[in-house]
């Protein structure tokens, strides 16, 4: 809580003007001015202060989770528990950042409430505090003020904005069933599982009807073989090779693109995990329902770092779960510690995808074009895209 304000100096200069020159001149009248103004200004006082000790605020956010770029709504509300009502108090509620945020002149009814929604922006991902505010209030004649902070509680989430990655197709998906000669099909097996209640998401062609029409709920079957395909998201994030700032900075540029894929290319059945090379993040794949928000949660917090790209790589490679998978590599920059061992990943059965991203002035663009050239020879499959980082 800060001190009084400094507009009373004007006030106390006056009265002690007033009651000094009543005093001096013995005119009773101007000292009982005097004495009036100090009492007034005491009176001011005790309100100043009985006011903020007895005004508080509390926000609670519509969300928990918000996109950056976006703004979240929060509710406060704003309780008066003195014995006269504030006549005026400026609220300035605090945001996620140090993006200013507007202050509100507000009153508040003795013993009563106000509730304000309050907007406020989400420029940055990451995991912020949110519901803390700036209380100031004062005396009726605005003579003293003084100001109530309370730290907010509630922690938000603000992921990612995708970056659109237009043309991207993802490669069939292995691991649905095994066909009649051993090998990785999409289809389901003829071999039923199991039976379980219909996810959004699931295929049309899977619906167990007799199931359906025993239990009058929508059924779908398991097959026997692999149970769903496996997906791994690779994040090159490692410092070393990262650029720009802003609009140009190629870890919000990997880490936008990644975003859109879990949003919008991942279906919901299938099993994805997380592996960010340069840090010690990684998301075994999990086919349970949240597990694609498990995964914004990592993405909305990770940050560019100088570890060991080969460990991380030999981590993936020596992974049961890459076996007849699906790898996407999203990076700024394939040079020899992608090829060599996406080249390795593509002639062990698994299906590799390298989304090889840059910004329209990182000057990368030639390089690029030949390190795509290059992974496309060896039997990866590549992405190239030129856009602006979210």
């Amino acid at each position: 809580m800060s001190s009084l304000g400094s507009r009373w100096t004007w006030p106390v200069a006056m009265s002690l003007i007033v009651l000094v020159g009543g005093f001096i001149s013995g005119w009773q009248v101007l000292q009982r001015i005097g004495i009036g103004l100090f009492c007034l200004l005491a009176i001011c006082i005790v309100v100043t202060v009985v006011s903020a000790l007895t005004l508080s605020a509390e926000g609670k956010p519509r969300s928990r989770t918000a996109t950056a770029g976006d703004t979240l709504t929060i509710t406060y509300t704003i309780r008066n528990r003195g014995l006269w009502p504030v006549v005026w108090a400026l609220f300035r509620p605090q945001g996620f950042s140090t993006l200013p945020v507007e202050g509100q002149l507000v009153a508040v009814p003795w013993r009563g409430d106000r509730r304000l929604d309050v907007m406020l922006p989400c420029p940055q991902r990451g995991r912020w505090v949110a519901g803390g505010a700036v209380l100031h209030t004062g005396d009726p004649f605005g003579f003293f003020e003084r100001s109530r902070t309370r730290a907010g509680t509630e922690i938000i989430t603000v992921y990612p904005r995708s970056i659109p990655l237009p043309g991207l197709q993802l490669p069939p998906l292995l691991g649905r069933g095994i066909s009649p000669r051993g090998r990785p099909s999409p289809q389901p097996s003829a071999t039923v599982r199991e039976v379980r209640p219909y996810r959004s998401g699931d295929l049309p062609s899977r619906v167990h009807w007799l199931s359906t029409a025993r239990l009058d709920a929508l059924m779908v079957k398991e097959p026997e073989g692999e149970p769903a395909a496996h997906v791994w998201l690779v994040l090159d994030l490692d410092a070393r090779i990262q650029y720009g700032e802003d609009e140009g900075d190629s870890a919000e540029l990997v880490i936008g693109a990644a975003g859109h894929v879990v949003r919008e290319q991942l279906p919901v059945w299938i099993a994805a995990g997380l592996l960010v090379a340069g840090t010690d993040t990684i998301v075994k794949p999990d086919a349970r329902r949240g597990h694609a928000a498990r995964l914004l949660d990592e993405l909305a917090v990770v940050m560019p770092g100088e570890g060991d790209v080969e460990r991380d790589v030999h981590t993936l490679l020596t992974s049961s779960g890459t076996r007849r998978s699906t790898i996407i590599v999203i990076t700024p920059w394939a040079d020899d510690r992608w090829s060599r061992n996406l080249r390795v990943l593509a002639h062990t059965g698994s299906t590799v995808l390298c989304v090889l991203l840059d910004t329209p002035d990182s000057g990368l663009r030639h390089a690029l074009d030949a390190q795509a050239a290059s992974l496309r020879g060896h039997g990866v499959q590549v992405y190239r895209h030129t856009a602006w980082a979210a």
